[in-house]
Parts: structure tokens; sequence; C-alpha cells
């Protein structure tokens, strides 16, 4: 094998619980020790874990372990537990660098809301008006993308392309079904309604909490959340009963930043962005691949998933230190569970023993 099928025990048990066929999906190690991006610096304390949950114990993000015995933690605004966190969610930490310890740690959907349709042609759905794309890495819980059927409730946790698509990287059915929720950019912005992609979002009596400036703007991201009952599906407009500011990256000046997105738009390899956080690259930036291979600026490209390193400056432009370029090499492993090692991190199908950790999916 040219990448090792691996997976945290963790995860293996809530899948066992409810499954006897496993499908693993493994690729190359990447992350790596976050101080070595700023040799000789001192970490200012405390800076921002923004990307994928691929592990527990406490949580791992970004190819780092991160310490979350003395972390609060969010789901979607209420109070929850490590517990509630679950593999392939996009979660934001903030974090102590020096001893990778966090402090909080908060999920929120990118889209809640009702199956509207299915391609399974081309493998996405539309949820509430928003395009959802799967893909090898996408990670279900409880449900498989084959058994979705229209007007299910779903929760995705994901990340937007050029396209404004979310590549999810998380699809669950949802426990809680009386308000939905999206996380997007604001377009057509007018006196009561805005768009969110392919939802039309009526403004008119919502509360407006955490907003920055106090009222929407063409290109800003924020969430919206509404009531189920108050969902249009004929029109895909849901009135609206909170706006927030969306779940994004964020930090302040001189703030260390780890975080994963993908290119959206690209300029040049020294000028992009990722998930609306504008990044700068210049010669001394170190670019890898997940396995820790060399790449290059020519690796770098609209649509193209990277975990970006480095520091906030003046301008709230991210410098960067380090990109590691995400692999799709993944390798696919669907069969039925022969014997699980939860202490030694293995299980046995197909008479082959795989070694698990945070990169499988």
């Amino acid at each position: 094998m040219s990448h090792l099928v691996q997976l945290l025990s963790h995860r293996l048990r809530r899948i066992a619980a409810f499954s006897s066929i496993l499908l693993l999906v493994g690729c190359g190690g990447g992350g790596g020790d976050f101080l070595e991006s700023f040799p000789g610096t001192s970490i200012n304390a405390p800076g921002i874990s923004m990307g994928i949950v691929t592990g527990f114990g406490s949580i791992q993000l970004n190819g780092e372990v991160i310490d979350t015995d003395s972390a609060s933690f969010t789901v979607n605004g209420s109070s929850a537990t490590e517990a509630d966190i679950e593999p392939g969610q996009l979660v934001r930490a903030v974090v102590d660098f020096r001893d990778s310890s966090a402090t909080s740690v908060a999920y929120v959907d990118t889209v809640k809301g009702p199956v509207q349709s299915i391609n399974l042609t081309n493998e996405t759905l539309n949820v509430l008006g928003q395009v959802v794309v799967i893909d090898e890495r996408t990670s279900f819980n409880g449900i498989s993308f084959d058994a979705l059927v229209v007007n299910d409730i779903v929760d995705v946790s994901g990340l937007r392309n050029s396209g404004n698509s979310i590549v999810a990287s998380y699809v669950a059915l949802s426990s809680v079904t009386d308000d939905y929720r999206v996380v997007g950019e604001v377009s057509g912005n007018g006196a009561d309604s805005f768009m969110v992609s392919g939802l039309l979002v009526d403004s008119s009596l919502a509360t407006v909490t955490d907003l920055n400036g106090g009222s929407v703007s063409n290109g800003d991201v924020v969430e919206v959340v509404g009531a189920a009952a108050d969902y249009d599906t004929s029109t895909s407009t849901l009135v609206a009963s909170v706006l927030k500011d969306g779940f994004v990256l964020g930090g302040a000046e001189d703030d260390q930043i780890e975080f994963e997105g993908i290119i959206t738009t690209f300029i040049s390899t020294t000028d992009f962005i990722v998930a609306d956080q504008q990044v700068d690259s210049t010669s001394t930036t170190t670019i890898v691949f997940e396995d820790g291979s060399n790449a290059t600026n020519n690796d770098l490209g609209l649509n193209v998933t990277v975990e970006v390193e480095g520091s906030i400056d003046e301008d709230d432009d991210l410098q960067a230190t380090r990109l590691v370029v995400k692999s799709s090499n993944d390798v696919q492993l669907a069969a039925t569970v022969e014997d699980i090692d939860t202490r030694g991190e293995t299980v046995d199908l197909l008479g082959i023993t795989v070694e698990l950790n945070s990169l499988t999916r």
C-alpha cells in the first residue's frame, strides 16, 4: 500500500456500535509540530486552530493532538462536551500552541435542513438551497449516502469551494429537527432579504446578535437560524429568527494560526484566499504534502485543499510560514470487520491487519 489505512480506536468504537461493515479511508501523514513553523520566535497565546476533526483523546486537528482537558465546548452556540464532537466536523479551537492546550472548542453546522434532492451520479445533495458535494473524505454518522432520501433532515459540516458548494466532511441525520441553519456568504442583499447560495433569507423578523457592524452586507459570512416551520420548500425561503457573524477563522494581529480550507480565489502562488481568509506566501514559505514530502508552488491552485500555518498581520492577512497540500490519493477499503483490537488500534478485514490512527475517515 502506498498509504497506511488508519483510524483512532475512539472512532472505531463508535462505528462498531452500529455497523459490522467498515469503510476506511487513509492518507499520508501531515501536520507536525506547529512550533516548527516559527523557529526562534515567541509564540503568542492564544492562537487558533480550525479544521476537520480526525481523531480523539483529546481531539486531533490539523495533524496535532490538542489537549482539551480544560476546554469548554459549544455546539451550535449551546454548551456541550467533547462527546458531542464527531470525526469529520469542522471545529474552531482557541489554543495555546506552547503546550497545544485548548481553552475552547466550537462547532457549528455548515448547513442543517431537509434534503431537497439527491444526485447519485454526481454524488451531490441539495440541502436548504445549498449544493453539498460528497467525496471520499466525507464521514457519515448513522446513515450512508445511498440510504439518504428526500426530506431527511441532516446536519452537514464542510468546506466551501470556489463555486460556493459545501464539500462535506461530515453528514448525519439530525437529532433536532425544529430549526434549520446555514453558514455562508451573503449576496443580493436587500432591505429585508438576501441570498446564501440558493437559499432566500427573509431577514425582516430576525434578531441580530454578535453581527459585526450590526447589519448585513454583500460578501459577509453570516450564520442564519430559522424555525423549520418557517421554511418554504417551494421557494427555498427561510424566515430568519437569528442572524449572527458566520463561523469563520477570525483572529487578531499577531495571532498564530493553523487552519484547513479550500483555495476559493487564486490570484497567484503568493496571493490567494482560503475559506474567506487572505493568505500571502513568500519564497521562505515551506510547502509540503500530507506525508511530509516536498510540494511546490505548482501544486497550489483553485479548489486545492490546504492547511495553512502562519500569523495575522496588521492588515488581517495571514502571512503563511507553512502550507500543507492535502492529497486526494486516498486508499479506500470496505469490508466486514473480522476482529477489533482497541489496545493495539488495529482491525482485521479481508485477512489484512490494518493499523489505525487519526488520518482515517
